[in-house]
């Protein structure tokens, strides 16, 4: 009967609060990035160099079986994503470097290219990168929307805090880090920001919603210890707060 309790508890907690920043999907499910190489060498230290990237297609697979592979927008496959460093040192010996090989090279050890984690949820895959919003369709792949980045006059910025989505009956909430963008599913509704504009899709995977952020209308507080945005969409709020260690 304790057991029961607890488990009807747990239940009552997350239709109450949500599990906003979570990985919805069942457990086995990995997206893996692939990506083209070039090879420079490091000027100050010619031994070694950087291995510069650009992706170029993503695999879903589940309980280790490849589901769908797909070629990414060509915005995503022209863009530079970033570089790693092939200096490594072995853990028994930090004195003695090595040179990684190629095939020692793996993007998606740190993903530093996305600007928030990726969301697995029970319908849907969504990414933001550098470049842009990314929605697809878990299933096959299919890509609902492609949006790309454009250049805006003003972005919302903290090292470190928190985001809370909110209506009536539900609130839905996440950290935040090295940024304020984030992803997460609250109710029937996927939200996406990315530092500058809010994106809302509905249940069917369609955007109903683009709020550019504007910090006369959205800005409530600014500051080295806080930060706050506030945003509003029929019964849903958006709250984002947070800190800046260097302003």
């Amino acid at each position: 009967m304790k057991i029961l309790y607890g488990l009807l508890l747990i239940t009552c907690f997350e239709k109450l609060y949500g599990r906003a920043g979570q990985d919805t999907s069942s457990k086995g499910e990995k997206l893996k990035w692939h990506a083209d190489y070039t090879y420079t060498v490091n000027p100050h230290d010619t031994a070694f160099g950087f291995y510069n990237y650009t992706l170029q297609t993503l695999a879903y697979s589940k309980q280790n079986i490849v589901i769908w592979s797909i070629h990414l927008p060509e915005r995503m496959r022209n863009h530079p994503a970033g570089s790693i460093y092939n200096k490594v040192y072995d853990s028994d010996n930090s004195l003695s470097p090595k040179r990684a090989a190629l095939n020692e090279i793996d993007v998606n050890k740190s993903k530093e290219f996305l600007t928030c984690p990726e969301l697995i949820s029970h319908r849907v895959i969504a990414i933001s990168d550098m470049t842009g919003f990314l929605l697809l369709d878990k299933e096959n792949g299919k890509v609902f929307y492609d949006i790309p980045n454009k250049i805006y006059k003003e972005n919302f910025y903290v090292d470190d805090g928190r985001f809370i989505i909110n209506n009536r009956n539900l609130s839905c909430s996440g950290t935040l880090e090295h940024g304020a963008g984030f992803i997460s599913e609250c109710d029937s509704y996927l939200f996406h920001f990315n530092g500058s504009e809010l994106f809302i899709f509905n249940k069917n995977h369609r955007l109903i919603k683009r709020i550019m952020y504007n910090s006369k209308n959205h800005l409530r507080k600014s500051g080295i210890l806080q930060r706050e945005a506030f945003f509003q969409y029929k019964d849903y709020t958006v709250e984002i707060t947070g800190r800046v260690f260097v302003n």
